[in-house]
């Protein structure tokens, strides 16, 4: 039997992908994030916050190492990851605690998890992992998100306010729709991030 030599054509590389475990602190983090942007106010803070979530995320899953990450919580509500089984710093607390009629309410938001997500991206290089105003980068767009305003920004070229009875109405009225857009993409990324790691 001859064994056939390998080619030296043939790339020997291996695409290396973390694999980001499903666990249920992680899936509560997507799912909390998911619903302040579907029906939270139409706020650029939480477009921010959930664009970058999505960038992190997909910074993790494409980073070409071979590692588990597991995002956890600790029984005092502070967020934790395990790489490769390895129990790694913890984070901040992922819960507001509220004093309503003599009664402390839990209120789950995520931060913790987020911000672990956010230190674990920025060591693989990544810049801009967390909201920075002060930055003018997050006053601009991304090749991705213009396809989502096209329409809008069409829109702005036809209007002139010298012919256009309600030219400030109308810019604030494509102004409202460039930000549900935007939004929408942000929603509509951190889902397929959510079915990649969860398989649902």
């Amino acid at each position: 039997m001859m064994i056939q030599p390998v080619s030296k054509n043939i790339n020997s590389e291996i695409p290396f992908k973390s694999i980001i475990l499903p666990s249920p602190v992680l899936e509560k983090t997507l799912v909390t994030t998911i619903s302040n942007l579907k029906y939270g106010d139409n706020s650029h803070k939480l477009r921010l916050g959930g664009k970058l979530l999505a960038q992190n995320l997909n910074t993790l899953l494409n980073d070409g190492k071979l590692r588990f990450l597991d995002f956890t919580e600790k029984s005092n509500g502070y967020a934790s990851v395990n790489i490769n089984s390895t129990i790694e710093e913890p984070g901040s607390s992922n819960w507001d605690y509220l004093v309503e009629h003599n009664q402390i309410k839990q209120r789950f938001h995520g931060e913790g998890t987020i911000g672990l997500i956010a230190a674990l991206a920025e060591k693989l290089g990544k810049k801009h992992v967390r909201i920075e105003y002060d930055d003018p980068g997050f006053k601009q767009l991304d090749k991705d998100e213009i396809p989502y305003i096209k329409d809008e920004i069409d829109a702005l070229h036809k209007i002139n306010p010298e012919t256009e009875q309600n030219f400030l109405l109308t810019l604030d009225t494509i102004y409202n729709r460039i930000a549900s857009n935007l939004k929408e993409k942000v929603i509509n990324d951190l889902e397929e991030i959510k079915k990649k790691i969860f398989l649902n």
